[in-house]
């Protein structure tokens, strides 16, 4: 996609307008921020909820796999939600379920800490998938935007892995969960800011109301390259929260106790973060098969030392893993570079994340199961090791497609 950016005839001279952009970079910063440690907290958790509440590891490890699931919905929803009410007022109020969702789970029980989770899984699948959306259609370029949010949201990552444990270590799981409730209102109050100050000056937000939000999804799936999205966002959804869900229980089998492995946890979402920052400018300057080779070929390596010796070295597996984690802004940018034009993003995102979290729901359920019936971490790993050669091939054949539009006669 073009930047769009550049000053037209009549319009506000360039400083004022990067003025007025800068309240939708903080608010989409934040957005993003909020979106993974609600998520990340769960698997920081996992060893203080059982103590607490007496609830059985099979209820434990539904809620751990129930927000793919979520996402997966939600992504599919998103689309209506966004013609209905909007984007801009649409991830207000995802933003404000979330804070309320986080609220409710650390309330009560196994109960509510399931339907707290469920809600608040199913607010941040809206607000992950309309934030691609947002990037593709504003005048600072997709690469911009997402070279913003991107890396926000590894930065969540990482808060969510690294305070999480100790929060919950110092005082109770509760405050551990709950502490990350405020994060999402005080995104929603950013984002309602940038909406008031910079309507104006953000295409999305002033040109919604008169554009299509999105096309049938019969016209995007009849494209390869939505499929091979949908396929490669599967297996970095399987391996993301493979990693941040097992990785301290894989640590803990080694040997690791139970506060260095949740600190490892909190050194491998650090990792992704630089990675997240450069891989979207990797895409534009470099040959296409790097970019998916630097992230698949490194973090695979350190699944191999997770599972040949994970308690020597460990903190290079962690920083290794997390490389992977990182690749969540290749993907992201692929999503709005695919679209022949602004309208057709909603639904190209709500494919790659509704079906692409489907498939990846199933991959890690399988795997859970898989752990629980040998009680061996070793073919977990392997699997996860499969899950980077998929990642390898759907990417490489994304990019050497060269991202080729839909016809003009079905985008128009």
């Amino acid at each position: 996609m073009t930047d769009t950016s550049a000053a037209a005839p009549g319009t506000a001279p360039a400083n004022s307008r990067n003025a007025a952009w800068a309240p939708i970079a903080i608010a989409i910063a934040a957005a993003g921020f909020s979106l993974r440690p609600p998520i990340t907290s769960i698997g920081a958790v996992l060893g203080f909820v059982p103590d607490a509440t007496g609830v059985n590891p099979t209820v434990i490890g539904w809620i751990v796999t129930v927000p793919l699931w979520c996402y997966a919905a939600g992504g599919i929803l998103t689309p209506r939600c966004a013609a209905r009410w909007g984007l801009d007022r649409t991830v207000a109020g995802a933003l404000a379920i979330m804070a309320i969702g986080q609220v409710v789970r650390v309330a009560g029980g196994a109960g509510l800490l399931l339907v707290g989770t469920t809600v608040t899984a199913l607010a941040t699948a809206v607000v992950a998938t309309l934030l691609p959306v947002i990037a593709g259609r504003s005048g600072a370029g997709v690469t911009r935007l997402t070279a913003i949010y991107a890396p926000a949201i590894g930065i969540g990552s990482a808060a969510g892995a690294f305070l999480t444990a100790p929060v919950s270590a110092a005082t109770s799981w509760r405050w551990g969960l709950g502490v990350w409730a405020p994060l999402c209102a005080l995104a929603l109050v950013a984002w309602l800011r940038a909406r008031r100050q910079s309507i104006d000056a953000i295409p999305f937000t002033k040109t919604v109301a008169v554009q299509r939000t999105s096309v049938p999804w019969g016209w995007v799936l009849r494209r390869w390259q939505s499929w091979l999205l949908a396929v490669l966002f599967a297996a970095w959804a399987v391996t993301a929260f493979g990693v941040t869900s097992w990785l301290p229980s894989i640590y803990q089998a080694a040997g690791v106790d139970r506060a260095q492995a949740g600190m490892l946890l909190g050194i491998a979402a650090a990792a992704g973060i630089p990675v997240a920052m450069l891989l979207p400018g990797m895409l534009r300057r470099s040959r296409p098969g790097l970019p998916i080779a630097f992230a698949t070929a490194i973090p695979a390596a350190g699944l191999v030392g997770l599972w040949w010796m994970p308690a020597t070295l460990s903190w290079l597996w962690a920083v290794a893993v997390g490389v992977g984690l990182g690749s969540l802004s290749l993907v992201l940018t692929l999503v709005p570079l695919s679209a022949p034009e602004p309208a057709w993003v909603t639904t190209i995102s709500a494919v790659t994340h509704g079906l692409g979290y489907a498939l990846a729901g199933g991959g890690v359920a399988a795997l859970s199961a898989l752990q629980v019936h040998t009680g061996d971490w070793g073919a977990v790993l392997w699997l996860l090791l499969a899950m980077y050669a998929v990642q390898a091939a759907a990417g490489v054949a994304i990019l050497r497609s060269r991202l080729r539009p839909a016809t003009p006669a079905r985008a128009s």
